[in-house]
């Protein structure tokens, strides 16, 4: 198998466990806060990353470079912004806005890493704003709030994709690489520990599971990264948000309007379009 083809099943595999825990995410916002589901996740990311390198005999290699921290420092600011925003909206809409990253990833590439902007990424971004204000203003009453921490979640996300590939590049693994985001990622989660008094025999199971889940879905995505180009992979991560939207709809009762589908599919084809250029033989 070409190892392109590799990355992307491991993406595309990941982007099913991403869909569960954005819904496992909004179940336990019905007791819990943002900040301390984000502190059970990064809890449960620490202890198993560290696992993992032991079992599989990595190393911390990496963990200090200056990629690393960059890394952990915007990974974990997309992850408390995409869960806020979980908590403030509709884990669709939060999904949604939070796969806007590929193009934060195309913008800041040109601004700070040398990557080529061409014509159709112009238009990919045009598309892209459009869909964006179909989300915002879908005609729910989802509030601005919500939609802007998912926004900003996937401008983070974006400064993050760039060091995951930088990273895994030059060969540091997949468990140390998401170790660098919740180490970072653990110190503002802390002033939500008071809450751990509403944990019971129910929600630590769904705790547990959302916190395995995300594991393996930010494992298989860096995985993935190493095989495929921050905007090939982002194109494939959006195989996640009509899962997302299915599973919410079905199982959390979110409200979807025609105006948010339009505001999906049109963001989708700002991705496509992006896809095709060649601005990603400069990362």
């Amino acid at each position: 198998m070409k190892k392109e083809h590799k990355g992307e099943i491991f993406i595309l595999s990941s982007s099913i466990f991403f869909a569960i825990t954005a819904i496992l995410v909004k179940v336990l916002t019905n007791t819990f806060s943002a900040l301390f589901i984000i502190l059970i996740r990064f809890i449960i990311g620490i202890t198993l990353s560290i696992s993992f390198i032991k079992i599989t005999k990595s190393n911390f290699k990496g963990l200090k470079s200056w990629d690393s921290v960059w890394r952990g420092i915007t990974g974990a600011g997309a992850m408390v912004l995409f869960y806020v925003s979980i908590q403030l909206s509709s884990s669709a809409r939060a999904s949604m806005l939070n796969l806007t990253y590929p193009f934060f990833v195309l913008l800041l590439g040109g601004l700070f890493y040398g990557q080529k902007i061409t014509k159709k990424h112009v238009y990919s971004l045009i598309l892209s704003v459009i869909g964006i204000l179909f989300i915002f203003y879908d005609g729910t009453t989802y509030g601005f709030l919500g939609n802007l921490m998912g926004l900003l979640s996937g401008f983070s996300a974006g400064f993050a994709i760039h060091y995951i590939s930088r990273l895994r590049k030059k060969g540091v693994s997949s468990y140390t690489v998401y170790l660098s985001a919740c180490l970072f990622g653990l110190i503002p989660a802390l002033f939500a520990f008071k809450e751990y008094t509403k944990i019971d025999a129910s929600n630590i199971i769904l705790l547990g599971i959302m916190g395995v889940s995300i594991f393996i879905a930010q494992y298989l995505m860096t995985k993935g990264y190493k095989y495929v180009t921050p905007t090939r992979g982002s194109i494939l991560m959006y195989s996640y948000i009509p899962i997302t939207t299915l599973l919410s709809y079905f199982f959390v009762d979110e409200v979807i309007t025609l105006r948010f589908i339009i505001g999906m599919v049109l963001i989708f084809f700002g991705i496509l379009v992006k896809d095709k250029s060649t601005a990603d033989s400069n990362i």
